[in-house]
């Protein structure tokens, strides 16, 4: 932001690009608008903003706002002096980069500013390699070279963030995750946000109370996702997972299924699905079943990405706070747990997705379109 507001003080046509538009109007335009406090900038005197073009302009000097999220070739007719590129981990390569760097020739003595939280080695990883400062870069702090000038900053050194900030993403993050996103090293995390050694294999009954998460599919066609219904409780300070049916079942099939599970389950556990939708289609369905007219069925709206949502109770496993059942289901669940990926690369998640919904419907604030089954 500072440095779009110093570019166009000094009459120098500056370019800030966005993954979305959405971020560029939400989030960036709103900080660039309060920066210019911080330099005394008066709105409509010293500055007047065009939200029909997303044109901020500044003693006569325009600082643009444009996204790079559908065709980053629309941004070649540019001719700038300067640009930035804000959270650049969210591009998939260096495209967008080289695009940008086509247009600053308004002026001999350009420069371009990226930022982005780190995500492995990705495309801007590559790019301070190249200039030889990857070492530095990974040791954390300051480096630089005739072209290239890097600074790292952990979440932690911000000191504007509330204090129960950094204490809340702590307790949910893992290990590996936290040192990525609030201690800005460069971690490969791919394949391995989850190790299933984590988890604690027992043998105990299945649970009188506790809730069966379904993540439902309903085909069956070679590239089709599975469906699967986790079997989940609470255990003290543990969080047990007891069952998970797995497969690829036809609507039909799917449904006989999840009765046979919920009449072995019992009433008092809770049979819940993600409120999406064919997923709604199953509370009305099942409402239908006599079998079932004592059961209660939930459904959840979840909160966040698929990542977001599996990091509390993988946190907790890391910390040998998730026990499971020795079953059949268990090898292939521990396969899935380790090839789950922090960008979504992986082939299926299904039972993460389900075990994920139980875990948020047990122990966190959910937004619940709850239908308790009534009797015919």
């Amino acid at each position: 932001m500072h440095k779009a507001i110093e570019c166009a003080m000094q009459g120098r046509r500056f370019c800030l690009v966005s993954f979305s538009y959405r971020t560029l109007k939400d989030v960036l335009l709103q900080l660039l608008l309060k920066s210019m406090i911080t330099y005394g900038l008066e709105s409509t005197k010293d500055f007047h903003v065009n939200l029909t073009d997303m044109i901020v302009t500044v003693k006569g000097t325009q600082i643009l706002l444009r996204s790079g999220e559908v065709n980053p070739d629309a941004l070649r007719g540019l001719n700038l002096s300067d640009f930035g590129i804000d959270e650049a981990r969210e591009f998939p390569d260096d495209s967008l980069f080289m695009v940008m760097l086509g247009r600053i020739r308004e002026s001999t003595d350009s420069q371009w500013f990226i930022s982005s939280t780190t995500k492995g080695r990705n495309w801007v990883w590559d790019l301070v390699e190249r200039e030889g400062l990857a070492k530095e870069v990974e040791d954390r702090g300051f480096a630089s070279s005739a072209n290239l000038t890097v600074v790292t900053q952990a979440t932690r050194e911000n000191t504007f963030l509330p204090p129960a900030y950094m204490g809340e993403l702590t307790r949910r993050y893992t290990q590996a995750f936290a040192a990525q996103e609030l201690e800005a090293k460069i971690v490969q995390l791919s394949a391995g946000v989850i190790n299933s050694a984590w988890f604690k294999e027992v043998e105990f009954p299945k649970p009188r109370k506790g809730i069966r998460f379904w993540d439902a599919a309903v085909s069956i066609k070679e590239a089709a996702d599975f469906s699967a219904g986790a079997l989940c409780s609470m255990d003290k300070d543990k969080f047990a997972i007891h069952d998970i049916a797995y497969g690829k079942w036809t609507y039909p099939d799917l449904k006989r299924k999840i009765i046979r599970c919920a009449l072995i389950d019992g009433p008092e556990v809770v049979i819940a699905f993600e409120a999406a939708g064919t997923q709604l289609g199953f509370v009305q369905d099942l409402q239908r079943i006599p079998e079932l007219r004592k059961y209660t069925v939930r459904a959840v709206r979840p909160v966040g990405d698929k990542l977001n949502r599996a990091l509390p109770w993988i946190t907790r496993a890391e910390q040998g706070g998730v026990l499971v059942h020795r079953g059949l289901w268990l090898r292939d669940f521990k396969t899935e747990a380790d090839s789950f990926t922090a960008d979504g690369s992986h082939a299926h998640d299904d039972m993460i997705d389900a075990v994920s919904g139980a875990y948020q419907t047990l122990y966190e604030p959910t937004e619940l379109v709850a239908v308790k089954m009534k009797g015919f």
